[in-house]
């Protein structure tokens, strides 16, 4: 929004998301090394017989949350969006790199992220706060914060940590 939108905004809270996601696992990740990828897994989404794809999408909700109470919601939530949106959403976001475009954002940034979502793939907590600092190296008014709890649904998993964080950052900025 704040690289399209003819609207003015005043700041922006990124919440758990990274400017080209396939660059998590790769920092050396491009649209073009991501292509096949991408592509495979937009077939393969559109592909699946439905009893398959919902089980994959419920089985893809392990480690999003450490509140496993809401888990059967998520299901639920997710069982009930469009899959061809779902999909092509999922398309787009290991398609699209927009670290490049950040020098054209001039707002106040706060990018809230979890660490833990990614510790089952090994990364350590200052793994991911620099993979999360080189991807936004070019958003120049950002401040980074890592939920030392949270997974990746915060507002969930990290509720009185999230909204000090979103207070701390509006209280600062004024207004």
């Amino acid at each position: 929004m704040a690289l399209k939108s003819s609207v003015r905004i005043d700041r922006l809270i990124i919440v758990d998301a990274l400017p080209f996601f396939p660059a998590a696992g790769d920092p050396n990740a491009s649209v073009t090394s991501a292509k096949a990828m991408a592509d495979g897994m937009r077939a393969g989404m559109l592909g699946a017989p439905t009893e398959i794809y919902q089980h994959q999408l419920k089985a893809n909700l392990t480690g999003m949350t450490r509140s496993t109470e809401r888990l059967e919601l998520l299901a639920q939530w997710g069982l009930a969006s469009d899959r061809n949106t779902t999909t092509q959403a999922m398309y787009e976001m290991f398609s699209t790199d927009l670290r490049d475009d950040l020098d054209n954002i001039h707002q106040p940034t706060l990018v809230m992220g979890s660490w833990a979502g990614y510790a089952k793939f090994g990364s350590t907590q200052a793994s991911v706060r620099k993979t999360f600092v080189d991807q936004y190296r070019k958003l120049k008014d950002v401040r980074i914060e890592l939920s030392e709890n949270g997974q990746h649904i915060l507002m969930w998993d990290d509720k009185s940590w999230l909204v000090a964080q979103v207070k701390q950052f509006i209280s600062r900025l004024g207004r």
